[in-house]
């Protein structure tokens, strides 16, 4: 039985896989045809979601080196998507924010994404998307804890 168990984990770990590659290939040309590249993108995602945030959190987010983080950053300020602005009360930190190339950027990512997956999802019965939403919800939920 926990052989039966373990071969399913690692279909399901395949599977993740595989989607994520089909994924980050769907996206890659069009993202870069819009004047960032695939981390540059996440990068632009997580701020969306996290207006305000240091350097330092965006390096841990993106699983990044400072120094990875802060060429990142530099990048994303010289194509105008992003602004630092340094902490009123500690000059050492620094936080990010979208301008409005950057929040474009964002949104042309996602329609992209909701397109896409809006057609895959379009074409399976409603009760199986339902299914897929559940275990993917408490899948996430377990593996944020």
């Amino acid at each position: 039985m926990v052989d039966s168990k373990q071969k399913t984990l690692s279909i399901f770990m395949q599977s993740l896989m595989k989607i994520r590659r089909i994924a980050e290939q769907s996206f890659i040309s069009p993202i870069k045809d819009g004047g960032v590249t695939l981390l540059q993108n996440q990068a632009l995602l997580h701020l969306k979601d996290h207006h305000g945030c240091t350097v330092g959190e965006l390096s841990a987010k993106l699983g990044l080196s400072s120094s990875s983080a802060a060429q990142l950053i530099e990048r994303l300020i010289n194509l105008d998507a992003i602004k630092k602005t340094p902490d009123a009360e500690d000059r050492r930190i620094a936080h990010l924010s979208l301008t409005k190339i950057g929040l474009s950027q964002t949104e042309v990512a996602h329609s992209m994404l909701a397109e896409k997956v809006g057609n895959v999802f379009s074409q399976m019965p409603e009760k199986d998307l339902k299914e897929v939403v559940r275990i993917f919800t408490n899948f996430l939920k377990k593996i944020e804890k």
